[in-house]
């Protein structure tokens, strides 16, 4: 009997993770062998979450920023300003993570922020774990995806 309920909840254990995989890793579906990956280059010196880092390839720009105080175990915003896209930006998604430790599916999708109602304005929601070794050094992986290409990339975050 105590077997049976133990093989249950495994199974159930293992189902609630791929759907939450495939719920927090939003691009890893749409992205196809064809798709072209370029990667966003810093145009400032970029301290997030400090400042307001720009980052462009071509005349695609990406300005990226926060709002409220980044912490971990609390909200805060991400706010992003595309230029250079027009309306082919089919997804914009950030992920954090840090080298050399697993912390979770940190996988966060932007909306259309439509209160400022510029068309190039994205928002998002984040909330990061603590790291239960007190590490605060963050990566943050932002993508575009627009058409058959994938705008990448990936910067510090250092939360204090």
């Amino acid at each position: 009997m105590k077997l049976s309920v133990q093989l249950i909840v495994i199974v159930l254990l293992a189902v609630t993770t791929i759907l939450l995989v495939k719920l927090y890793w939003p691009l890893a579906d749409n992205i196809k062998k064809s798709d072209i990956i370029i990667p966003l280059t810093s145009v400032n010196k970029c301290y997030l979450p400090d400042a307001r880092c720009l980052f462009s390839a071509g005349d695609k720009k990406v300005e990226i920023r926060f709002s409220g105080n980044v912490q971990t175990m609390k909200t805060f915003k991400l706010l992003a300003r595309l230029s250079g896209y027009n309306s082919e930006v089919e997804e914009v998604v950030v992920d954090f993570s840090m080298q050399s430790m697993q912390m979770g599916a940190n996988y966060f999708r932007l909306v259309k922020n439509s209160k400022t109602g510029i068309p190039g304005d994205w928002q998002t929601s984040v909330l990061l774990p603590v790291c239960t070794s007190r590490r605060t050094d963050w990566l943050m992986n932002f993508t575009v995806k627009s058409g058959s290409k994938i705008y990448k990339v990936v910067t510090p975050l250092t939360i204090r």
